[in-house]
């Protein structure tokens, strides 16, 4: 997208307006996705928290692979920094509410409102990205990023520069969300 000389481009929040079709949200982040992946390093370099300087790191070691090219590499990676965030972070019970996803098979949604808003705007999306995939009952390997599928269903339909922006987002919101959050 081309912008004209002197007028300063919007941010990609503002960009996606009213409209929540997963397809133009995945749109804006295919084109905008340098800027996100920037903005993602400088929030990464902004966390000083000692628990999760590990995790930081890593964080910023997926930054680094998208940058170079390694689309593969980055989401692996993302993922599973963001499952080891989760068990390391949370205790069992508190993990399962916030990654039980059950509205393939029963319509529940993410209840927004038990949550206090900082709580809920970190966590449904993590919550969304552990919709319920299992190969061994036939389930199709989505196209959308997934913390299940990126481990389970390793494939050219998952694996994406998107979806790997996307876990980068997400463990980022993360682990600035312990950067805040724990003691």
């Amino acid at each position: 997208m081309r912008r004209a000389p002197g007028r300063a481009q919007r941010p990609t929040a503002d960009t996606a307006g009213p409209r929540p079709a997963r397809s133009f949200r995945r749109r804006i982040i295919g084109q905008r996705w340098k800027g996100i992946v920037n903005d993602c390093e400088t929030v990464l370099e902004g966390v000083g928290h000692p628990a999760i300087r590990d995790a930081r790191s890593f964080a910023l070691d997926a930054v680094h692979a998208l940058r170079a090219g390694h689309t593969s590499a980055a989401q692996a990676l993302g993922a599973n920094l963001l499952d080891s965030l989760l068990q390391r972070h949370f205790n069992e019970a508190t993990r399962v509410r916030l990654t039980k996803n059950d509205f393939k098979t029963k319509g529940i949604k993410f209840k927004l409102d038990d949550y206090k808003f900082k709580v809920a705007c970190t966590f449904a999306p993590v919550w969304y990205a552990h919709a319920k995939y299992f190969p061994k009952n036939g389930d199709p390997i989505p196209r959308i990023f997934g913390r299940h599928p990126s481990a389970h269903g390793v494939s050219r339909t998952q694996y994406s520069r998107i979806n790997a922006v996307y876990a980068l987002m997400l463990v980022t919101s993360v682990i600035k969300f312990f950067d805040t959050e724990l003691p």
